[in-house]
């Protein structure tokens, strides 16, 4: 004679506190960012484009390094040393104040990803700020990078914790046994 096995399932919200520690752990161990592709393809479209080279990414420090580089379009490496009105102007004339308007507004134009935009945050605010107050360019572009690590920690940081852990098990119904094993 055969028997039936019963095996009851908790939404998380059901779970005691042990058994959602668990299964957070357990979520956790799996390696949850499932953006970092997109925020790398972001950071090495835009250096592709910039007067930059790509060296490496710190996720979890916030940092990445880049290099000024001279690319076909930057023949002169002494742009590098560019600062205020100068730099400015180069700016505007190179479209670099109209690429960064647009993707400060959320188009997207690298990647179609959300990670193209913090780099043109920065050069956004030099173009539309004080003309004199713009540093060398190595210095606005080395900013743009750093803000794009930034923010890609920042994303990192969200998506490891309970919250987006949460929304996760919310949005994909995800249920758990009693011990908060997934089923």
């Amino acid at each position: 004679m055969a028997r039936d096995i019963v095996l009851t399932v908790y939404p998380f919200e059901e779970l005691d506190s042990d058994a959602q520690q668990r299964a957070y752990e357990n979520w956790l161990s799996g390696g949850v960012w499932h953006w970092g592709d997109d925020w790398a393809a972001s950071i090495k479209n835009f250096c592709e484009i910039a007067p930059i080279g790509f060296i490496s990414a710190d996720y979890a420090a916030g940092h990445v390094d880049v290099n000024w580089s001279e690319k076909d379009s930057y023949q002169n490496d002494n742009g590098r040393f560019l600062a205020g009105i100068r730099a400015w102007k180069w700016l505007h004339n190179n479209g670099w104040h109209d690429l960064s308007k647009a993707n400060a507004d959320g188009a997207c134009t690298l990647t179609g990803y959300c990670g193209d935009c913090p780099p043109f945050d920065v050069i956004k605010a030099y173009c539309e700020g004080d003309p004199r107050l713009v540093p060398d360019l190595e210095q606005v572009f080395y900013e743009a990078a750093q803000a794009w690590a930034h923010a890609a920690r920042k994303d990192l940081e969200y998506s490891e914790s309970l919250d987006a852990f949460k929304e996760v098990c919310e949005g994909n119904e995800y249920e758990f046994d009693i011990e908060g094993s997934t089923q």
